[in-house]
C-alpha cells in the first residue's frame, strides 16, 4: 500500500530503515538562546551608514553580511533590531553545528518563527512539524507555502550561517532563498559566503551585501567609539589607532579598552601590532582555531 502524506510533510508510514536516533533531532526543544536578539554592546557606535544599507536591503530576497570573526557582525544586526522599525517582524535564529542535522535545523527554523509571533493562531505555519530523519523534500514546499499566508511579513535573521556544512541543511536555506514568498525576508550573517546562487542574485538586484571592507569602522566612528569610551586621546592618536587596526571592530574595541587608563597612549598606539597580548589571543580563539590545520599552519609561517 502506497504511503499517505501527512501535514508534516513525512510518510505515514516511515521507513523502517529509519533509526530512532533520527526521530529523535526534531523532538528535541530548540536552545531558547538561540532564539534571542543579543543584547546591544555596551559603549555601542551607531553606524547609520551600515543600517541605511539593512534597510534598503529588504526591498531584495537577501541580506547578506560575510566577514571574518570580530567584524561586528551579530552587533550591528542586534543594533538594527532593536533601534529600527523594521517593515516586518524580525525573527532571529542563531545557528550551531547541530543545525547541521537537517531536521533539527527545521526544528530550530519552526520554532523561531513562531517565537518571535509570527505565526498566528489559526495559520499553517503551527500545525507544521519537522520530518523525522532527513527527509526534507516533501516538507519544504508546505513550509514555503505556510510562509506565503502569514498575514504580515517576516525578516528571518539567520546568525553565524558558515555553521551549516551539510549538503542537506545548506540545501535547506538554497531553498528558502530560491523560492522565499513576499511575506518572508532572509538575512544571514557568517564568517563566508553560504554555498547559495550569490552570481545570481546579484544579477537580478536581489541581493544587499556588507563585508570586511563595509563593516570595517570609519575614521569618524573611531573617534566616536574613542569619546564613548571617555578615552582623552589627539586626533594623531585617533588616527594611529585607526591606521593600526584598519578599522578592525575587534581590535579596535580590545586596544581602546587597554588604553583606558595608560599613561602613555602614544606610545601604546606606536607598539600596537599583532603581537599585543588582547589581539593576539582574541586572533588565536576565535580566528585560527578556526581554520584548518594545513592552513593555520601557512599563516603562522
Amino acid at each position: 500500500m502506497p504511503a499517505t502524506m501527512r501535514n508534516d510533510g513525512s510518510d505515514s508510514e516511515p521507513s523502517s530503515s529509519d533509526p530512532e536516533g533520527q526521530r529523535a533531532s526534531a523532538s528535541v526543544p530548540t536552545v531558547a538562546t538561540k532564539l534571542r536578539v543579543p543584547p546591544i554592546p555596551r559603549h555601542l557606535v551607531t553606524r547609520k551608514r551600515l543600517l541605511d544599507v539593512l534597510d534598503r536591503g529588504l526591498g531584495g530576497r537577501v541580506v547578506l553580511l560575510s566577514a571574518p570573526a570580530g567584524a561586528g557582525k551579530t552587533a550591528l544586526l542586534a543594533s538594527w533590531i532593536r533601534t529600527r522599525h523594521l517593515p516586518g517582524t524580525p525573527c532571529w535564529l542563531s545557528l550551531d553545528v547541530d543545525d547541521n542535522d537537517a531536521s533539527r535545523l527545521i526544528a530550530d527554523l519552526l520554532s523561531a518563527l513562531r517565537d518571535c509571533g509570527a505565526c498566528a493562531p489559526g495559520d499553517a505555519l503551527g500545525d507544521l512539524k519537522a520530518p523525522p530523519g532527513a527527509r526534507t523534500e516533501r516538507f519544504l514546499p508546505l513550509l514555503v507555502n505556510a510562509l506565503a499566508e502569514l498575514q504580515a511579513p517576516v525578516i528571518l535573521v539567520l546568525d553565524e550561517i558558515h555553521e551549516l556544512t551539510s549538503p542537506q541543511s545548506t540545501a535547506t536555506i538554497e531553498f528558502l532563498v530560491r523560492h522565499a514568498p513576499e511575506q518572508l525576508r532572509l538575512v544571514l550573517a557568517g564568517r563566508a559566503d553560504p554555498p547559495l546562487p550569490i552570481e545570481r542574485l546579484r544579477v537580478g538586484e536581489e541581493l544587499a551585501e556588507l563585508r570586511i571592507g563595509d563593516l570595517a569602522f570609519d575614521r569618524d566612528e573611531t573617534a566616536e567609539l574613542c569619546r564613548e569610551l571617555d578615552l582623552t586621546l589627539s586626533d594623531d592618536d585617533v588616527d594611529s589607532l585607526w591606521t593600526r587596526t584598519e578599522g578592525w571592530v575587534a581590535a579596535l574595541r580590545l586596544a581602546a579598552f587597554s588604553l583606558q587608563g595608560h599613561p602613555e597612549p602614544s606610545r601604546f598606539l606606536a607598539e600596537l601590532s599583532g603581537t599585543d597580548h588582547s589581539v593576539a589571543d582574541y586572533l588565536v580563539s576565535e580566528v585560527l582555531a578556526h581554520v584548518a590545520e594545513d592552513h593555520r599552519e601557512f599563516m603562522l609561517r
